[in-house]
């Protein structure tokens, strides 16, 4: 039974890092379109969206675009 739990556990944590990523994604793509840098930066974008739509993602794949997405945030400044 404690390794059932410790499997939901793990599943929810992955489940809330999958939508910090695609948070992140949309405020990005929000602030972009703001301030009309959105087509500059399509391609990339597009490549996180895909990256997390994919079926085949493990959790250190899902925090690597996350990083990808907050380093490029860092840029913009």
């Amino acid at each position: 039974m404690s390794s059932f739990l410790s499997s939901i556990s793990k599943l929810s944590i992955f489940k809330e890092e999958f939508a910090q990523a695609w948070t992140l994604l949309n405020d990005t793509e929000k602030f972009l379109k703001r301030f009309d840098l959105f087509d500059e930066y399509e391609s990339r974008l597009r490549t996180w969206r895909s990256d997390l739509n994919s079926q085949s993602h493990s959790k250190p794949e899902i925090h690597e675009i996350k990083s990808q997405i907050i380093a490029f945030r860092k840029e913009l400044r």
